[in-house]
């Protein structure tokens, strides 16, 4: 068992990603590895369990992909498209999983609108929504989903308390 505070902190580039590389190969040996971070694009990379500490309490814990579901339950999907947002928008209310389509903003060419959907599906219905698009020839220029990664399920988490009094 390895119990580490900060591996990577003070460390240059080539040495963050020689200390990463290490920690992944003594994982994938079977040591355990215990270790605190504020690099949370580490913690993806190498963790199989993580929790999340706020304010001295265990505020998540779980694997990475068990957290993202159940603390970012919604996809997110950006959808530019040239003139035809209202049938676009229509389209899209019809999906299957489709919670919510906002139309965002009008884009710094005219003609250019921003949709934003919420969406419960797999990666499969998300590319059958662009494929649909397409099918009524909606002009799509721009189609992707928020990333869902260790930061974003850290800030959805956590409120940001620093102590506790």
């Amino acid at each position: 068992m390895l119990i580490l505070d900060e591996p990577a902190s003070g460390l240059d580039p080539r040495a963050r990603i020689e200390i990463r590389e290490l920690l992944v190969e003594l994982a994938r040996m079977g040591k355990t590895i215990f270790f605190s971070t504020h690099i949370l694009a580490d913690v993806a990379e190498i963790c199989t369990h993580v929790g999340i500490v706020e304010a001295g309490k265990l505020v998540a814990s779980g694997n990475l992909e068990e957290m993202q579901r159940r603390l970012m339950p919604h996809r997110r999907i950006h959808i530019t498209v040239l003139g035809k947002v209202e049938e676009a928008k229509a389209l899209l209310v019809d999906v299957d999983g489709v919670r919510t389509v906002e139309v965002e903003h009008q884009g710094a060419l005219p003609g250019r609108q921003q949709l934003v959907i919420e969406y419960n599906g797999a990666d499969k219905e998300v590319s059958a929504i662009l494929s649909t698009l397409i099918k009524k020839k909606i002009p799509v220029i721009h189609f992707s989903e928020d990333v869902r990664d260790m930061e974003a399920v850290f800030m959805q988490a956590t409120k940001g308390i620093v102590g506790s009094n």
